[in-house]
Protein backbone atom coordinates (compact mmCIF):
# COMPACT_ATOMS: atom_id res chain seq x y z
CA UNK A 1 0.00 0.00 0.00
CA UNK A 2 1.15 3.34 -0.82
CA UNK A 3 0.84 5.75 2.45
CA UNK A 4 2.26 9.24 3.17
CA UNK A 5 5.03 8.49 5.53
CA UNK A 6 3.50 11.06 7.85
CA UNK A 7 -0.07 9.00 7.78
CA UNK A 8 -1.40 7.13 10.30
CA UNK A 9 -1.77 3.47 10.24
CA UNK A 10 -2.48 0.42 11.61
CA UNK A 11 -0.67 -3.07 10.47
CA UNK A 12 -2.06 -6.44 10.44
CA UNK A 13 -0.18 -9.08 9.99
CA UNK A 14 -2.29 -11.38 8.06
CA UNK A 15 -2.54 -10.35 4.84
CA UNK A 16 0.09 -8.42 5.51
CA UNK A 17 -1.71 -4.78 5.26
CA UNK A 18 -1.11 -1.31 6.21
CA UNK A 19 -4.60 0.10 6.95
CA UNK A 20 -4.51 4.00 7.16
CA UNK A 21 -7.70 6.69 7.10
CA UNK A 22 -7.91 7.11 3.65
CA UNK A 23 -10.54 5.00 2.20
CA UNK A 24 -9.41 4.90 -0.95
CA UNK A 25 -6.27 3.62 -0.16
CA UNK A 26 -8.11 0.06 1.55
CA UNK A 27 -9.88 -0.26 -0.86
CA UNK A 28 -7.46 -0.49 -3.82
CA UNK A 29 -5.08 -2.40 -1.14
CA UNK A 30 -7.42 -5.21 -0.41
CA UNK A 31 -8.35 -5.37 -4.33
CA UNK A 32 -4.35 -5.43 -5.48
CA UNK A 33 -3.64 -8.17 -3.09
CA UNK A 34 -6.89 -10.20 -3.68
CA UNK A 35 -8.36 -10.14 -0.22
CA UNK A 36 -11.27 -11.71 -0.29
CA UNK A 37 -13.89 -9.06 1.84
CA UNK A 38 -17.26 -8.46 2.05
CA UNK A 39 -19.27 -5.11 1.15
CA UNK A 40 -21.80 -4.55 4.30
CA UNK A 41 -23.28 -1.73 3.21
CA UNK A 42 -22.16 1.80 1.29
CA UNK A 43 -20.25 2.44 4.38
CA UNK A 44 -18.41 -0.78 6.19
CA UNK A 45 -16.44 -3.77 4.49
CA UNK A 46 -15.28 -6.69 6.65
CA UNK A 47 -12.25 -9.39 6.13
CA UNK A 48 -10.66 -11.85 8.08
CA UNK A 49 -7.64 -11.27 9.16
CA UNK A 50 -4.38 -11.59 12.06
CA UNK A 51 -2.75 -8.54 13.81
CA UNK A 52 -0.85 -8.36 17.11
CA UNK A 53 1.56 -10.92 16.40
CA UNK A 54 -0.96 -13.81 17.77
CA UNK A 55 -2.63 -16.74 16.07
CA UNK A 56 -6.21 -15.94 16.60
CA UNK A 57 -8.45 -15.26 13.85
CA UNK A 58 -10.32 -11.76 13.96
CA UNK A 59 -12.76 -10.33 11.51
CA UNK A 60 -11.91 -6.88 10.92
CA UNK A 61 -14.60 -4.57 10.11
CA UNK A 62 -13.77 -1.21 8.26
CA UNK A 63 -16.62 1.69 8.78
CA UNK A 64 -15.67 4.58 7.02
CA UNK A 65 -17.48 7.55 5.41
CA UNK A 66 -17.29 8.95 1.91
CA UNK A 67 -13.45 9.13 1.85
CA UNK A 68 -11.98 8.12 5.88
CA UNK A 69 -12.17 5.21 7.78
CA UNK A 70 -13.86 6.28 10.82
CA UNK A 71 -13.06 3.07 13.05
CA UNK A 72 -11.87 -0.15 12.76
CA UNK A 73 -13.89 -3.25 14.88
CA UNK A 74 -12.59 -6.11 15.50
CA UNK A 75 -14.43 -9.12 16.54
CA UNK A 76 -13.62 -12.69 17.59
CA UNK A 77 -14.91 -15.75 17.27
CA UNK A 78 -15.76 -16.44 21.27
CA UNK A 79 -16.65 -19.62 20.78
CA UNK A 80 -13.09 -21.33 20.35
CA UNK A 81 -13.07 -19.60 24.36
CA UNK A 82 -14.52 -21.04 27.26
CA UNK A 83 -15.94 -18.00 28.45
CA UNK A 84 -16.27 -14.57 27.51
CA UNK A 85 -14.23 -13.60 30.53
CA UNK A 86 -11.31 -16.11 29.39
CA UNK A 87 -11.39 -14.40 25.42
CA UNK A 88 -11.44 -10.80 27.46
CA UNK A 89 -8.11 -11.96 29.62
CA UNK A 90 -6.54 -13.60 26.72
CA UNK A 91 -6.51 -10.56 24.12
CA UNK A 92 -6.16 -8.33 27.10
CA UNK A 93 -2.61 -9.68 27.67
CA UNK A 94 -1.86 -9.48 23.77
CA UNK A 95 -2.47 -6.32 23.88
CA UNK A 96 -0.25 -5.75 26.96
CA UNK A 97 2.61 -7.31 25.26
CA UNK A 98 2.19 -5.00 22.16
CA UNK A 99 1.42 -1.46 23.28
CA UNK A 100 2.11 -2.16 27.68
CA UNK A 101 -0.62 -1.02 30.61
CA UNK A 102 -3.55 0.01 29.20
CA UNK A 103 -3.59 3.84 29.09
CA UNK A 104 -6.96 4.35 30.83
CA UNK A 105 -8.86 1.31 32.31
CA UNK A 106 -12.86 2.33 33.61
CA UNK A 107 -15.24 -0.42 35.21
CA UNK A 108 -17.73 -1.48 32.86
CA UNK A 109 -21.57 -2.57 34.00
CA UNK A 110 -21.57 -5.43 31.25
CA UNK A 111 -20.19 -8.60 32.56
CA UNK A 112 -18.35 -6.85 35.29
CA UNK A 113 -15.26 -6.62 32.85
CA UNK A 114 -13.37 -3.28 32.11
CA UNK A 115 -13.37 -1.10 29.91
CA UNK A 116 -9.29 -0.83 28.53
CA UNK A 117 -8.05 2.39 26.44
CA UNK A 118 -4.35 2.49 24.84
CA UNK A 119 -3.54 5.06 22.82
CA UNK A 120 -0.59 5.34 20.28
CA UNK A 121 0.10 8.31 18.02
CA UNK A 122 -1.49 6.43 15.27
CA UNK A 123 -4.44 5.60 16.96
CA UNK A 124 -6.02 4.42 19.50
CA UNK A 125 -7.63 0.60 20.87
CA UNK A 126 -10.52 0.93 23.21
CA UNK A 127 -11.32 -3.21 24.34
CA UNK A 128 -14.55 -3.67 25.97
CA UNK A 129 -17.64 -5.14 26.13
CA UNK A 130 -21.36 -4.54 25.33
CA UNK A 131 -24.70 -6.30 24.75
CA UNK A 132 -26.74 -5.95 21.43
CA UNK A 133 -27.40 -9.66 20.62
CA UNK A 134 -25.81 -11.13 24.29
CA UNK A 135 -22.45 -10.09 25.79
CA UNK A 136 -20.06 -9.38 22.87
CA UNK A 137 -16.56 -8.85 23.22
CA UNK A 138 -14.83 -5.54 21.01
CA UNK A 139 -11.83 -3.56 19.85
CA UNK A 140 -12.15 -0.71 18.15
CA UNK A 141 -9.46 0.97 16.68
CA UNK A 142 -9.76 5.08 16.11
CA UNK A 143 -7.09 7.23 14.01
CA UNK A 144 -5.50 9.82 15.64
CA UNK A 145 -6.08 13.41 13.94
CA UNK A 146 -3.21 14.31 12.70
Amino acid sequence: MIFKESQAAFPLDSPPLLITPDRNDLIAALENAEIEHKTINDNRIAFFGKAFGCDIRFLFSIHFDSSKVRFIEILRDTKSCNSIEASFKELSEILKKQYGEPHVVTSSSIGGLPCERWTTSDYILDHYTSDRFGITEHLRISFNNK
